[in-house]
């Protein structure tokens, strides 16, 4: 660390430029998650739940949504995090100097218990804060008495000292309080990257589950509801169902095979679909349910 001594022929820390290393990295980290938010809402979007039905399979439309949901906290969680760090602010001498319950705080004052920077001031800041207070105050009264003084002849060299004095307490707090920046900024950091990770990860799960949820088994799962029937078609139906199975189709009309997806109109009709075979062609349709026997 830096001692006080050191500090009477500058005014910079050296841990300045290294804070703001960390915080162009952490800028750097917002511009490369935002980049991934962008593509991860490019692919989770809406139309990608029309190829699960809630009704039909409910298991897969609900972890869809839930993956999309997870996904999108993720990349958002992340991005906000390192948003955080890049805009993280300096630390005041009254944040130095307040009892706070805050973590990366609290690291920084155990190191500064430590720092040269404070031995004569026995490594506290309240009384390092209260000696540049006191001196400011000094400062002040003499340059009053001074200036306010009737003998023209009045030496400044009582002001002048005050003035040094403060002047060299100024340059080690600014020492100081870049130093506590950086430590505090550091600490954010290290933690912060491991919530990233977490968010990072959790983005990714919810990202998969989504793709495996929407994809071709989603496209491919048999309704929870459907089941094999014959089908009785009526005799004003024939004519339009035979030209639509095809001339080649040797189905029986008065029991033609069917699967019922779903009842509907509170059971009184049902959507039902034929099987494809050789010479005969797909129908879906809604009819009377009357007119089916399950098999």
């Amino acid at each position: 660390m830096t001692s006080a001594q050191d500090t009477q022929g500058g005014t910079a820390s050296p841990l300045g430029p290294a804070a703001d290393r960390l915080r162009e990295s952490a800028r750097w980290l917002v511009i490369a998650f935002g980049a991934v938010a962008a593509v991860v809402f490019a692919g989770i979007s809406i139309a990608g739940f029309g190829s699960v039905d809630p009704g039909t399979a409910p298991a897969q439309f609900w972890t869809a949504l839930l993956g999309a949901t997870a996904s999108l906290l993720g990349v958002l969680g992340a991005l906000l995090v390192a948003m955080s760090l890049a805009s993280a602010s300096s630390v005041t001498i009254a944040e130095l100097c307040s009892t706070t319950t805050d973590r990366s705080m609290r690291a920084v004052h155990d190191a500064l218990a430590h720092d040269p920077l404070l031995a004569p001031w026995e490594y506290d800041v309240r009384t390092f804060a209260k000696a540049i207070g006191d001196a400011a105050t000094e400062y002040d009264a003499e340059l009053k008495g001074w200036t306010q003084s009737e003998d023209t002849d009045a030496n400044p060299a009582i002001a002048n000292r005050a003035s040094k004095r403060l002047s060299s307490l100024n340059r080690v707090q600014t020492v100081l309080l870049e130093t506590a920046s950086y430590l505090r900024l550091r600490h954010r950091f290290n933690g912060g990257r491991w919530l990233i990770l977490g968010f990072l990860v959790l983005g990714a799960i919810g990202a998969t589950a989504f793709v495996w949820a929407t994809g071709a088994t989603a496209q491919e799962s048999v309704p929870r509801k459907a089941e094999t029937a014959i089908w009785a078609v009526p005799g004003d139906d024939r004519d339009i169902v035979g030209r639509q199975l095809g001339s080649a189709c040797r189905y029986d009309l008065d029991e033609l095979p069917v699967v019922i997806v779903e009842e509907q109109g509170d059971g009184r009709e049902a959507e039902i679909v034929t099987s494809a075979t050789d010479g005969c062609a797909p129908l879906h349709l809604v009819v009377a349910r009357e007119q089916l026997a399950r098999t």
